[in-house]
């Protein structure tokens, strides 16, 4: 999980995207995960985060 919450800092917008899902499919810890990003003041990680969340729960 981690690794991938590295990624949701990278300058690639499809790197960051499929982060974020990946993390997200982790279920309740992944999705705690995203939304402390999304609270976070890092604008690429927090952008990313709160899009995936929006999207809603991993299919």
């Amino acid at each position: 999980q981690h690794l991938f919450a590295g990624l949701m800092d990278d300058e690639v917008w499809t790197v960051r995207y499929a982060a974020a899902n990946a993390l997200r499919s982790f279920g309740q810890p992944g999705e705690k995960m995203l939304r402390a990003m999304a609270a976070s003041d890092v604008s690429r990680s927090q952008r990313t985060a709160s899009l995936i969340l929006a999207e809603g729960p991993a299919t």
